[in-house]
Formats: C-alpha cells, structure tokens, sequence
C-alpha cells in the first residue's frame, strides 16, 4: 500500500527589522487613536484597520516590511486591504478568527516579552476529520504535521504569512509587559473584481 499527502497549507516566515520609531508609535496611536473589539480580548487594544491610508505610517513602518513580502518568489501584484496594531497587556488575547475576503493575513510582532503567547494555527480539517486523525498511524501525522493545531512564538521582527481562511487566534499575555503586533491584509490584484 502507499499513502499519499496532498493539500498542505503553506505559511511563509520572513525577518523584518523593526523600524525605529514603531514602539512609540504604537504606544501613541493607543493614547490618541480610536480602537475597535473585534477578536481582541481581556484588555487587548486593536487600531482602527485603515492604516494603509497613512502615508506618513506607510513610508516609515509600512512600506519596509512589504519590500520584504515583494521578495517572495512567488508573490503576485497585491494591495493592502486592511492593516492594524494590537497592544496586549497582561492577560490579553486574541479569540480565533479568519479574514474573508483577501488572499493572505500576516502579523508581524514589534515588541515580544518572553512568555507574552504564541500564534496558534488551526489545522483546517480539523472540523471533518478529527475521528481519521485518531487512527492514522503516528509516525506518518508526524512526518505530514497532521495535527489540530500549531503553535509559532511570537519573535520581535518575525512575520507570518498565511492564507486568509486559516483560523488562528493568539495566546493569552503572561507577561508582565505588552506584547505588540501588526496585522494586515493582502488581495492579489489579479482577482480584484
């Protein structure tokens, strides 16, 4: 018998420098900036989604992380859809989420005190094959990562790229300090219709 794997989901890591400035910015968007409750939870603070449209953001802070998605092979023309800042406190999270209607999501973390929650990844299947996933062999949902979830730390100028439909969600802080993101929005240009 042979057994194959098909449908993996992909996620790209890149390393992005936090440009100076960015904390402090962060910190003052929060103090001046209206926030909004969308999956952010006990404490966390989330921007409005339209800093794409500031240009002063875009050349300082913006701009250097997507010359860097550009670099990917195989990244087509895209646009920025929506982009954000979250601020977590101790005991702050995220409750799972997707992002419809775009192609891709990415968070790239600014600040990341140890212990302050990892990225967790839901397999996407899990739904309608959590009784298979029981009896496949161990060493072959090991060698294919068939899992129910994945867990990626949060490292202070990684990025995370993923499909926009993949659920995910973030850690509760344990930190005494924030914990500080950026997540945004990509639409290919080619499907803008």
């Amino acid at each position: 018998m042979k057994t194959h794997s098909f449908f993996p989901t992909h996620l790209w890591e890149i390393d992005c420098e936090v440009p100076e400035g960015m904390i402090d910015y962060a910190f003052e968007l929060k103090k001046v900036g209206k926030s909004v409750k969308l999956s952010n939870r006990s404490g966390s603070w989330h921007s409005l989604c339209n800093l794409h449209k500031d240009e002063n953001f875009c050349e300082n802070y913006l701009n250097k992380l997507l010359d860097k998605i550009n670099e990917l092979d195989f990244m087509p023309l895209f646009k920025v859809t929506a982009c954000w800042i979250n601020i977590n406190g101790k005991g702050a999270l995220n409750l799972p989420h997707s992002h419809p209607g775009c192609d891709l999501s990415l968070v790239w973390y600014i600040k990341t005190p140890d212990n302050c929650g990892d990225l967790e990844l839901e397999n996407p299947f899990l739904q309608t094959r959590v009784n298979l996933m029981d009896y496949l062999p161990e060493d072959f949902t090991i060698e294919n990562t068939i899992v129910e979830s994945i867990f990626l730390p949060p490292v202070e100028g990684k990025c995370y790229i993923f499909p926009s439909d993949l659920r995910h969600s973030v850690l509760e802080n344990n930190s005494d300090e924030y914990r500080i993101s950026f997540s945004a929005n990509l639409k290919f240009l080619d499907y803008d219709f």
